[in-house]
């Protein structure tokens, strides 16, 4: 009976090294995609305890390029914390943001950027169009397009259920005056 296994014999040497290559990038595929879901579910688990934190403020004060990092600020009883969220996309420096962190140990913290703290006197609505969904591994968010004074402006945006928007359907938009790469869905 013959053996259906490939084997090192039956293939030419550059047969070889494609089989080896292709195995190798199957393995690291697989180990940072199983990275993403750990980390996922760790700030799932977070998330769920830090209802019981005492919630505050947060500005993005800097994006960490090589690890997908933004850095956030926050002030607890006059000290300066830092935290660190990991995603796939760079927030722009100082937006604000709802934080959570633990009361006893303040430098324990979780931040929700499904909700950002807007000034609304700084902030003027336009409509935008949803150009993409994405649901994958409960990332939800939602990618859209508006135009600002003739220039074309395109943001992604986590949200709390990227199910509710449809692809190619407008939706108000609000943006900074002063920068207006600045923007969020509005919910009215």
């Amino acid at each position: 009976m013959k053996n259906n296994l490939i084997e090192k014999e039956n293939l030419n040497p550059k047969e070889w090294l494609i089989t080896i290559i292709v195995f190798v990038v199957a393995l690291i595929v697989i180990f940072f995609l199983t990275q993403y879901i750990i980390n996922l579910n760790k700030d799932k688990k977070a998330f769920e305890k830090s209802k019981t934190y005492i919630e505050t403020e947060c500005s993005v004060v800097g994006y960490i390029v090589k690890r997908h990092r933004n850095v956030f600020e926050y002030n607890v009883s006059g000290k300066e914390y830092k935290h660190y969220y990991k995603n796939t996309f760079q927030l722009y420096l100082g937006e604000k943001y709802k934080i959570r962190y633990n009361p006893e140990r303040p430098e324990i913290s979780i931040v929700d950027i499904t909700k950002p703290i807007i000034d609304s006197s700084s902030y003027e609505k336009i409509f935008g169009e949803i150009l993409s969904i994405d649901t994958t591994l409960n990332k939800n968010s939602v990618v859209f397009t508006y135009i600002v004074n003739g220039e074309k402006y395109g943001r992604e945006l986590y949200v709390k259920d990227a199910s509710q928007y449809i692809i190619g359907k407008e939706y108000n938009i609000i943006y900074n005056i002063k920068r207006p790469g600045i923007s969020y869905i509005s919910d009215n």
